[in-house]
């Protein structure tokens, strides 16, 4: 079957090896161009631009989707693969960005929480792992490859709609997007329990399942140590508080460029 021709093994790719150093490259690159040429794009542009990598990261995931169901044995056929579900934070971009794209010429609330969300806490997420890809690379070409570009968007993608919303960053810019992430968390954690009733293997929505919460990324086995309750918390705040970060970096970022302009 096509999905199955699509499978090319090769070397998991190491960490800063120049197959992850040529993607990271690729995604300062283009979050240059973006913010250069079109930080003061008009809505129709702007919306055109999101809406054009969303579309990529989509037709990409949709072939992952149906790669990863794919069974050759005993016989062709598919059985959803729930573990790959795309409900994480890393693919929250698949959800958030057509809302940006839809409600920028109204602008808004709905806009405001939305584009929040994506230029920092979707961000945090593929910064996360565009920093540290060990987890994600396996010995699978076009997954290596789309998990690049999924996680690169999401880096570049953050870092542009920030620059286009850079007149709206404030306090109440950034809690508008922290309701989304504990919202989406809140869906995650639903999933994770109705999935857990008649599917019994491994479905970790936003890594807050009380099922499988020992391989939380960046805290490791450490959290299966502590209560649940403990744990779910613990990552909430910790991606909270790295979202606060992003968001003190993308405030203050472009006053200092502006200022090193400003003639003497």
């Amino acid at each position: 079957m096509f999905f199955s021709l699509l499978k090319t093994t090769i070397e998991v790719p190491r960490p800063y090896s120049p197959f992850h150093i040529a993607f990271f490259a690729a995604v300062i690159l283009i979050a240059v161009l973006l913010c250069v040429f079109f930080r003061d794009a008009d809505d129709g542009t702007f919306s055109i631009i999101i809406l054009l990598f969303w579309a990529i990261i989509a037709v990409l995931e949709t072939i992952k989707q149906f790669r990863a169901s794919y069974v050759p044995e005993p016989y062709p056929h598919y059985e959803y693969a729930w573990y790959a579900f795309p409900f994480q934070l890393c693919s929250s971009p698949l959800y958030t960005l057509p809302v940006v794209a839809l409600t920028a010429k109204k602008g808004g609330a709905v806009f405001d929480a939305f584009a929040s969300f994506t230029a920092i806490f979707s961000l945090v997420g593929g910064a996360l792992v565009m920093v540290n890809p060990a987890s994600v690379f396996i010995d699978d070409l076009f997954i290596d490859i789309q998990t690049m570009i999924h996680h690169g968007t999401q880096v570049f993608i953050g870092v542009f709609i920030a620059a286009h919303c850079r007149k709206k960053y404030d306090i109440k810019f950034f809690l508008k997007g922290l309701y989304v992430f504990l919202g989406g968390a809140a869906i995650a954690l639903v999933l994770n329990l109705i999935v857990h009733t008649f599917y019994e293997g491994y479905f970790n929505m936003f890594y807050i399942s009380p099922y499988f919460y020992d391989d939380v990324p960046t805290f490791g086995s450490a959290f299966g140590k502590f209560p649940y309750p403990l744990v779910a918390a613990g990552y909430l705040i910790a991606i909270a508080a790295m979202g606060y970060i992003i968001y003190i970096i993308e405030k203050y970022l472009p006053i200092l460029f502006a200022k090193k302009k400003r003639p003497d």
